[in-house]
């Protein structure tokens, strides 16, 4: 039986207590593989698998890297995750697979995400609460989709250095940094020829 291998597969994680993690998946989903609410729409195809039900270890299911080639993971780190102490030691395991070819990707939903631990702190985190200097409110819509732009901007950006073999932003030296962010393109024929 012919196994189909991914370059890439992608892992959100949130607790499932977390008001606003659903609902940011679910975009990340549509963005990265294709528009939930219509199944039959066409999109760029990329695998994403949503980790949020705790199990009978009071954890969500182990995540498997030997799918893909490149693995991304997102953890939205609110409240709840935060003080959950099978989430965070959910996250501990999760560590233990980053290298080259597996990457975490935290989220902060929440003032003090970044103080997690959890052998984050060498991360940058994707702070959905501010955009473009402006502070959010997760609980007003246009705050909300604001800040789901960020984070699918952020991600698209990330996803594309893991794929291209670029070491994480939070290890770029300021000379390492570019002018502009990586820029990918992608095209489709309406017809084939």
């Amino acid at each position: 039986m012919n196994r189909i291998f991914y370059p890439l597969n992608i892992y959100v994680v949130w607790h499932p207590d977390c008001r606003f993690g659903k609902t940011i998946a679910e975009e990340i989903y549509s963005t990265f593989c294709r528009d939930y609410k219509n199944p039959l729409s066409r999109g760029i195809g990329i695998p994403v698998y949503f980790r949020y039900v705790k199990l009978s270890n009071e954890q969500p299911l182990d995540i498997d890297t030997s799918e893909a080639e490149k693995n991304a993971i997102i953890l939205l780190i609110d409240e709840n995750f935060f003080l959950d102490d099978d989430f965070r030691d959910y996250v501990e395991k999760l560590n233990k697979l980053v290298n080259s070819n597996n990457r975490i990707y935290p989220v902060s939903l929440c003032s003090k995400a970044h103080t997690i631990g959890c052998n984050l702190g060498n991360l940058q985190f994707i702070n959905a609460l501010k955009f473009n200097s402006r502070n959010l409110d997760l609980g007003i819509k246009e705050d909300l989709t604001l800040s789901i732009k960020k984070i699918k901007t952020d991600i698209l950006h990330d996803c594309s250095r893991l794929l291209m073999a670029f070491q994480p932003s939070s290890e770029d030296e300021d000379s390492d940094r570019m002018g502009s962010p990586v820029k990918l393109f992608l095209s489709h024929a309406k017809i084939d020829v």
